[in-house]
């Protein structure tokens, strides 16, 4: 059962025009065991967060959840046809970019088991296992791009076209190498999503190679000849590559000056070194890392073996790290020990369109929520980070609040730190495993390598959204976002279960027919948890109304609240109003908007204003259209709950009430002047109104008790809670239930 619960608080201003600027809370839970084919999509709507997170709790709670995540993704103004847009369901950017498969190797030390091996041999490895991973047909791959930065080998401008002949791919398919230096593992998959938006491909091998060990000696200034006596010198590309000239300085006093700039001692720098040394030791023992590592054949002395494991990382302790000496000035920070190790090692993600996961259907792992690069300093080039993750929630509209997880490539320790600190980064969710410290930082391979850790870990962990980033030689700083797929419900023909007052369900209703266009019936049930009401006009409700498509039923459970309130606020404005229910009540014939007859007849109008005009509406409409028939059980449920009634069958019920501090029994349904209690009401109408106090009123009854009561302790509110999730569950069961045989009656 996938499952998805969208809350979006959403007040507009009093004009009826903008959406104001607020919150979006999109929050999932994970897959129950049971039934996994079935899908189902719950979408709950409020004007109030509070009664979202009761909504979470009732329904976490009923379907038998484990695990919850609430988040805040999106701060827009949208225009009013635009407020309930695909970006609420998808992501801001609306990229539908998915990766289905990712593969890597161990890493290797320098001059370590993979010395021999090529960029172009590692490229071909993982590019092979991730496409066999993924299911994918290599005669359905349209492009290869693959990042690399020291042509380390005599074919190495060819690795990317070298990678995709010899996996025996279709020969029309094109190569790209990317070079950004230490973001060019993920600048291939920026690529590769880039060409699946606009139309380009379908299905796109993205990868990283890189061969530190084989980084080759130059002899500069020879091409043309030389003058006699001329000193030749070897020029060292691996240095030369991790050496900005035009700060003229290497890599590692970057990694001073930034520490230097933002006061970070030795100290700091070997306790993030050791806690990346450590996270990676318990990763690897506890096998996290199987699931990603193709293993390699490599020659040893004792013949051909697979290497599977990392090989750069070491057993360590504040003690030994202590000892070691500075490396790049006296008395500074950077060590051996707390900078990432230069390694060999290569990796590869399966980016595929949403067209092709369909079509082929692939099992996709991650989203592609959206990316950023950014530019800064480049004698500090380690904070790169910090603008390319600000600027990337900025786009996306999202808070580092909403990560799960966060990987921050460890160039060093000392520029780990200051992005942690300037970020203000959970150590808990960063880096979780080891960083590059540990494992190593094969120049462009580090970024797709983060990727594949990112998406297998949040799925292993059932998390949901992940952010990878990584700082660039030559001051630049690159970060992606990640959604696991789990966590993201398809929007298709289905169930919808919807929590809200009326007016926002209306707006809902009619923007999101209007945007994907369907032409399926679905059930749209609302169980309303929001006693609180918004202040709208009547004539605005009612006009958009109208503007429903004729194939689609909607059932909606009204609590009287919602109705009492909006004929207070059109009292003295009769001749319109009854304009309106006129037309609306002919509009229901032919729409099938059976519940808008509800807001018409509100109860509070016909039981304390005995309006003659309502009643007669009321019983007319309500009769033809026969809105009330799923509700039935609402009112049985509220006598169970709360114990209504008293005698041996009820023993369950009378036990409950026993521990509520207030006899409830004694009490109107909802605590407000605008509600009314069934047993008030007059004898001709009681029983059709009690069909109309349903169970999502008794459910926001409980739930605004539970918030609102001074006298309730901790265990009485749960208690209330509780019963709020009950009166919901049963309104979703019955409505289950009663599904077919309310559409008939429109029919």
């Amino acid at each position: 059962m996938v499952q998805q619960i969208l809350v979006h608080n959403h007040p507009f201003n009093k004009k009826l025009k903008l959406c104001q600027p607020t919150r979006l809370l999109l929050s999932s839970i994970k897959r129950p065991p049971h039934n996994p084919k079935r899908k189902l999509s719950l979408i709950l709507v409020t004007s109030n967060a509070f009664y979202a997170n009761t909504t979470f709790v009732c329904f976490t709670h009923l379907l038998g959840v484990q695990h919850l995540l609430t988040r805040q993704t999106c701060k827009y103004v949208f225009p009013l046809f635009a407020a309930f847009s695909d970006t609420c369901f998808f992501s801001p950017l609306k990229l539908n970019v998915f990766i289905v498969a990712g593969k890597r190797t161990a890493f290797g030390a320098y001059g370590g088991k993979l010395k021999n091996h090529t960029p172009i041999d590692m490229g071909e490895i993982v590019a092979r296992a991730a496409l066999e991973a993924s299911g994918v047909s290599p005669n359905n791959v349209n492009s290869v791009i693959f990042g690399n930065c020291i042509h380390a080998s005599d074919d190495a401008g060819y690795l990317a076209r070298h990678v995709t002949l010899r996996m025996g791919l279709p020969i029309h398919v094109p190569a790209m190498s990317v070079n950004r230096l230490c973001g060019s593992g993920f600048q291939s998959i920026i690529d590769a999503a880039r060409e699946i938006m606009v139309g380009d491909s379908n299905v796109v091998i993205a990868g990283g190679s890189e061969s530190m060990s084989q980084a080759t000696y130059a002899v500069r200034d020879v091409r043309f000849g030389t003058k006699f006596g001329a000193k030749l010198g070897l020029h060292d590309t691996l240095m030369e590559t991790l050496t900005d000239t035009f700060v003229g300085a290497p890599m590692g006093m970057t990694a001073e000056t930034i520490a230097t700039k933002f006061g970070i001692t030795r100290q700091q720098a070997d306790e993030v070194a050791l806690r990346s040394q450590t996270r990676w030791r318990l990763a690897n023992n506890n096998g996290y890392f199987k699931q990603e590592i193709v293993p390699v054949k490599v020659k040893t002395k004792k013949g051909e073996e697979n290497f599977e494991v990392d090989e750069h990382p070491r057993e360590t302790s504040m003690e030994i790290l202590g000892k070691l000496p500075s490396a790049f000035k006296k008395g500074g920070i950077v060590t051996a020990g707390n900078a990432s190790g230069i390694c060999d090692g290569a990796s590869a993600v399966i980016v595929a369109s949403e067209k092709a996961v369909k079509d082929y259907h692939l099992t996709p792992l991650v989203k592609i929520i959206g990316w950023n690069v950014s530019g800064c300093d480049p004698s500090i080039m380690g904070i790169g980070p910090v603008p390319a993750v600000k600027g990337l929630m900025e786009k996306v509209q999202m808070n580092l609040k909403d990560m799960d997880l966060v990987e921050v490539n460890e160039a060093f320790a000392s520029q780990c730190a200051v992005v942690e600190r300037e970020l203000k980064l959970d150590p808990d969710k960063t880096n979780v495993n080891g960083g590059a410290i540990a494992l190593g930082h094969p120049l462009a391979t580090s970024g797709n390598r983060i990727v594949v850790h990112l998406m297998h870990e949040l799925r292993r962990r059932n998390l949901k959204y992940g952010l990878g980033s990584a700082c660039i030689g030559g001051g630049q700083g690159i970060a992606m976002i990640l959604e696991n797929t789990d966590m993201i419900r398809w929007i298709e023909v289905g169930r919808f279960y919807f929590g809200g007052n009326s007016i926002s369900f209306a707006i809902f209703i009619m923007t999101y027919l209007r945007q994907f266009k369907c032409t399926d019936l679905f059930e749209f049930t609302r169980i309303n948890l929001d006693p609180l009401t918004e202040t709208y006009s009547l004539n605005f409700y009612l006009h958009y109304l109208s503007q429903w498509p004729d194939q689609f039923l909607v059932a909606e459970n009204h609590n009287g609240e919602l109705m009492g309130y909006i004929m207070g606020k059109t009292e003295g404005d009769g001749e319109n109003l009854h304009g309106h229910v006129t037309a609306v009540s002919v509009d229901c014939r032919y729409r099938r908007l059976g519940s808008a007859v509800k807001l018409i007849a509100a109860l509070e109008d016909v039981s304390e204003k005995k309006n003659a005009y309502y009643v007669d509406l009321y019983v007319r409409v309500s009769n033809r259209l026969a809105v009330d028939i799923y509700l039935s059980q609402g009112y049985a449920l509220y006598r169970r709950v709360i114990g209504y009634y008293s005698g041996d069958q009820e023993e369950d019920a009378y036990d409950m009430r026993k521990a509520l501090p207030i006899d409830v029994t004694q009490q109107s349904l909802v605590t407000s002047k605008r509600s009314v209690h069934p047993d008030e009401l007059p004898q001709t109408q009681k029983n059709g109104s009690r069909e109309s106090i349903t169970c999502a009123g008794f459910a926001g009854y409980f739930a605004y008790a539970a918030r609102t009561n001074p006298t309730f302790k901790r265990t009485t509110r749960i208690i209330y809670y509780s019963l709020a999730a009950g009166a919901a569950y049963v309104g979703v069961e019955n409505a289950r239930r009663d599904w077919r045989k309310l559409r008939n009656t429109f029919t």
